[in-house]
Order: structure tokens, then C-alpha cells, then sequence
């Protein structure tokens, strides 16, 4: 992965966190965490307290889950592989005459498989047909692989809103089936060996939102795990992405990165610090927004963290993550009054709002450190870029199918519901699956099983943490008598 034991940064002065001719470089918006802010506002937003969640709980085996579900969603992805590989042939027909060619050949199907709807959202101002077309045949010429590179998959935030655990979760495992979807086809389609790197970016963003490093590794592992039980390894692969980083840049290089870094989150803060009030957060964002570019970044930024930031004001994060009733319950009206000025009811709201915002400095500074340094080509260096926001130079891919484009399986919770055409999963906070009074499932093995051995890591650690795998429609019960047909579509 590395291209050479070390990479120079080009700026004289890794102090100075100017771009090229002074300026900082662009800065593209992160997705809108705003929605769980939103959804934590509504009169009827409710959690189960510790107690009620044991009591609507349902429980199947681990076993079942690895053995009858999980081979069942795999046939799904291998059916959709196979439809997709059909689509991308015939839309290559069709598009003949874009590429110059009377017959298509494997460059011209992959690049209809990279505009292909069902997984990408295709974006031409972005990513041209013609320009991911030629970038195909060069590497096909020079029999170089077809690599994939798609950051995501952080973690799970430490958020009674998003989900009530720190592992990969339906979400995660569906949303790695779509990763590896498009894995297939294209292996399917392209002369050459095609590799889809997973960029888990949840230690780049520890800066940020303070999430504990065991969290994030424990999650990094388990994502590989699942990979691992469904067969899909050999396409799709978790690579974490400092060390990456670090792999291709060399030890110097890095450490100028993380001066950049400490640079730009002073001049962030030097800048933007003096106008926001965390007792007047609608208003001091309005002077914020109002003072510079850098000031809308930090706004937008702000409300879309703060459903994210291990808090540490009154220990609230290690509370939460031990679901604690209280905890929940103010975390959740913190939410709902994010931007509420004046006095508050809870004195901890603006110690909050405080940590959020310098979450906030430190995510933007972070991102605008890499874009400057153009970190990605030095990780994936002629590779195509996958992004879930539409960028120039990337290719927007559908992570999950909800249909809010930009809820990512690492800030939800994965749900499975009844439909006139088989069961479907969805992606949906916990607050949402909670208020409408879904079930929780539980992978718990009954004490015939646990007589076995013992569970992997991924799922003895959810049971310890009385994680659901996804939550259920409570059509019937219990766990619809086993998960009756299973899981079709994702």
C-alpha cells in the first residue's frame, strides 16, 4: 500500500496551515447529523429505560443468526451480483458509442458498474463516464488492479440516539454486503484483480469526538469478523486508516501532519473562539457562520457532532455507554434544546455544548489538514475514490438504502421489518426504532449452546453490552416465531 518509506510535504512550513497562495483549501461538508437532533426534538422521542428494553426484548441463538441468516443474505448479494453484472453489460451496449468502441469490452461493463444507480449514486458533474473510462483503460493497460478506496466505518458513536452499543450491527453487516457487491461485479467485469479497501477512519476522527480507542478498535475488528462469517474477505478488506497514513507517509512526514494539524486548530480557534456562547448557541453560530468560510464549516459541523462527542462533562459518555435511565434522559433533552438560548433547566447543557464545539475545531481542522496534503493519493494512489458525499474526483456510493442519502450504517442502527415482498432491513436510529415501540433482538445463546464454548469476540461482546442486533416491527412474536423467511432485500 505504501508507494515509498516516506512522503515529502511539499509546504515549507508545516506550521503554517495556508494552502496554496494563503488560502485554506476547500472544505466539503460533512454529513447532517442534524436529522438526530431533529428526531431527538419530537414530542414523541422516547427510549426504553434499561429495565423496559430486557422486557421487550426478544432473544434467537447466535448459531441461528451465523447459520441460517447470515448465508441467506449472502445468496441475496450473490442474486443482486448477478442482476447488476446483467445491467452494467446492457447499459455498455447502449453507451457503445460514448466509449469509441463497437463492442464493449470488461472496461467499458466496470464503468457502468461504477455508475450503476442500485449502488452508486451517479454524479457526471463529479465523475465523468468518460474520465473513470480512461482511467480503467490505463490500468488495465499496464495490468495494474482495480482498487476501490471508500472511508467509513468509524465506529459507533457513544449515542443513546444512534444506537445502544459499540459493535457492527445489522446496519454494518448489510452495508458491507453492498460494499462487496460492488466488489463482485466489478471482479466480474475487470481483466485484472479488483480490491475494495474499507478506509475505517474511526482512529482519524478520535481527534474530534473523543471516542475511546478500545471502542474503535473493538469495532474495526468485528467489522473484519463479519466479513470474515460471510465469505466476502477475499474482495473486501478493513484497513484502518492511520496507520495506513502513516505506512505510506514515513514517520517525518506524519509528524509535519500532525503539526498542520494542531495548526489549523489553532487558527480555527484563534478566528472563531471569542463569538460562540455556549448559552447562546442559535445566535453566536449566526456571527460564526456570518465571520468567515471557515465559520460556516464550523457551524455546519457543530450541529452535525454533537450527536457524536464522547462527552466528558459529568462523566456523561461512560454513563451512557453503560446505559444508565438518567444519563439517557438528559443527554436526550440536551439534544432536543442544542440550540435553545438562554437560561437552561440543566446547568450541563452548556458544558456540553462547549465540548461539541471543540470537537468541532478539531474535526474540521483534521479534514482540511488532509485535503491540503492531499493525504488520499499517498494511500491509494491511482486507485478509484469512493466518498459518501458527492466530491469532485469521487464517486458517491449508496451505503445503505434508506432513503436518506446520507445516513451511514456507523450512525444508525440496523432494523428488519415486513413487507408484501419479504422482509427488509432498514436503517434507522435507536431513538426512532424505540419511539414507535420496535423490538429489540438480542443474540443470546440458550444454555445447551453456551455449553459449546465460547461466543467469537463480536458477539459475546454484544451480549455483554445487551446490544441488539436490529430491532424487529412488532408484527408477531417471538422474534416472528424465528425470523420466518428471513431477511430478502438490503
Amino acid at each position: 500500500m505504501s508507494t515509498a518509506a516516506t512522503h515529502e510535504i511539499t509546504r515549507d512550513d508545516a506550521t503554517d496551515p495556508s494552502g496554496p497562495n494563503g488560502r485554506i483549501p476547500e472544505f466539503r461538508l460533512i454529513g447532517r447529523g442534524h436529522r438526530a437532533v431533529e428526531q431527538a426534538g419530537r414530542p414523541d422521542a422516547r427510549l426504553y429505560s434499561a429495565t423496559e428494553f430486557l422486557d421487550r426484548a426478544e432473544r434467537i441463538s447466535p448459531a441461528f443468526w451465523q447459520d441460517t441468516v447470515l448465508p441467506l443474505l449472502r445468496r441475496s448479494a450473490s442474486e443482486q451480483v448477478a442482476s447488476r453484472l446483467t445491467a452494467a453489460a446492457r447499459r455498455a451496449r447502449a453507451n457503445s458509442r460514448l466509449y469509441g468502441v463497437r463492442t464493449p469490452g470488461s472496461a467499458e461493463v466496470a464503468t457502468e458498474a461504477l455508475f450503476d444507480g442500485h449502488l452508486v449514486r451517479p454524479r457526471e458533474e463529479f465523475r465523468s463516464r468518460a474520465g473513470v473510462h480512461r482511467q480503467l483503460q490505463l490500468l488495465r493497460q499496464s495490468r495494474a488492479r482495480l482498487r476501490l478506496g471508500l472511508p467509513l466505518f468509524s465506529r459507533k458513536p457513544v449515542s443513546p440516539v444512534k444506537n445502544r452499543g459499540p459493535y457492527p450491527d445489522l446496519a454494518d453487516i448489510a452495508s458491507l454486503l453492498r460494499c462487496y457487491e460492488l466488489a463482485a461485479v466489478l471482479s466480474r467485469s475487470y481483466d485484472e484483480e479488483v480490491e475494495f479497501l474499507v478506509f475505517a477512519d474511526g482512529v482519524k476522527y478520535r481527534r474530534a469526538c473523543g471516542t475511546g480507542l478500545p471502542r474503535v478498535r473493538d469495532y474495526q475488528e468485528a467489522l473484519r469478523f463479519w466479513c470474515e462469517q460471510l465469505g466476502i474477505g477475499g474482495l473486501v478488506k478493513v484497513v484502518d486508516y492511520e496507520e495506513a497514513v502513516r505506512s505510506a507517509l514515513g514517520g517525518e512526514a506524519t509528524d509535519r501532519r500532525e503539526e498542520r494539524y494542531r495548526a489549523y486548530c489553532a487558527l480555527l480557534r484563534s478566528g472563531h473562539d471569542g463569538l460562540f456562547d455556549p448559552r447562546d448557541p442559535a445566535g453566536s453560530l449566526a456571527a460564526v457562520r456570518q465571520a468567515s468560510a471557515e465559520g460556516e464549516q464550523l457551524d455546519f459541523t457543530f450541529r452535525s457532532i454533537a450527536s457524536s462527542v464522547h462527552y466528558r462533562a459529568e462523566d456523561l459518555g461512560a454513563r451512557l455507554a453503560r446505559h444508565e435511565d438518567e444519563a439517557s434522559h438528559r443527554y436526550l433533552r440536551y439534544l432536543a434544546g442544542l440550540l435553545e438560548s438562554g437560561p437552561s433547566a440543566d446547568a450541563l447543557h452548556a458544558e456540553l455544548r462547549a465540548e461539541a464545539w471543540q470537537a468541532a475545531i478539531r474535526y474540521v481542522a483534521i479534514s482540511l489538514t488532509d485535503r491540503e496534503l492531499d493525504v488520499w493519493s499517498v494511500i491509494n494512489p491511482a486507485g478509484v475514490k469512493l466518498t459518501t458525499h458527492g466530491k469532485p474526483g469521487e464517486i458517491e456510493i449508496r451505503p445503505t438504502r434508506s432513503r436518506y442519502l446520507s445516513m451511514t450504517a456507523q450512525h444508525c442502527t440496523g432494523g428488519i421489518k415486513r413487507t408484501p415482498t419479504g422482509n427488509k432491513v432498514t436503517y434507522s436510529y435507536r431513538l426512532e426504532y424505540e419511539s414507535r415501540g420496535d423490538v429489540p433482538l438480542l443474540l443470546d445463546p440458550p444454555a445447551g449452546d453456551r455449553a459449546a464454548g465460547p461466543l467469537p469476540a463480536p458477539l459475546r461482546g454484544m451480549l455483554e453490552a445487551q446490544q441488539p442486533i436490529c430491532y424487529l416491527t412488532p408484527d408477531d412474536g417471538p422474534a416472528w416465531e424465528t425470523l420466518g423467511e428471513c431477511i430478502v432485500d438490503f
